[in-house]
């Protein structure tokens, strides 16, 4: 009875925990800090992931007319951690077309419900990481995004007026 008891005690705190450490988008797209990612994988799928690639031949094929075509890359399995909050079971693969691949800092997509069916961020299941590769300044992307956000305040102001 008594370890019943601790036992019920220890999911009752460990679920408190757990929800209280629920991620919503707001807490994602942060603009006043950086958010804190950390990705653990397996140094052979890491491998396996970053050294997949595109031929450029087959990636500019006349069949892309038509419809999509099979993807190079592959998921593989490993764990996420966004500012604390963890996600043990996702699925994570290359992304990129041509300009922007790169085997020492690949940009990465996320599927939070890869193997883990109820992975979610308040709906979004997948997360895409770029790595900046033809950004050398490694910041104006965001810094678009913001300019092309206050040009369109200012837009719907000016429009109401």
């Amino acid at each position: 009875m008594k370890r019943c008891l601790v036992t019920v005690l220890y999911l009752m705190v460990s679920h408190n925990i757990l929800v209280a450490k629920e991620l919503t988008l707001d807490d994602v797209f942060l603009a006043d800090r950086v958010l804190d990612v950390q990705i653990t994988i397996d140094e052979k799928d890491w491998d396996t992931i970053r050294y997949q690639s595109r031929n450029f031949f087959e990636a500019l094929q006349e069949s892309r007319k038509y419809g999509p075509t099979d993807s190079p890359y592959t998921y593989v399995e490993a764990s996420v951690s966004i500012d604390g909050v963890e996600f043990p079971q996702v699925g994570i693969r290359k992304k990129g077309f041509l300009g922007s691949l790169n085997s020492n800092r690949p940009s990465l997509k996320i599927k939070l419900n890869h193997v883990d069916k109820k992975g979610q961020i308040g709906g979004a299941t997948n997360l895409s990481f770029n790595n900046n590769q033809q950004d050398i300044s490694l910041i104006s992307q965001f810094m678009g995004y913001g300019s092309m956000q206050q040009a369109h305040q200012r837009l719907v102001v000016l429009t109401l007026s």
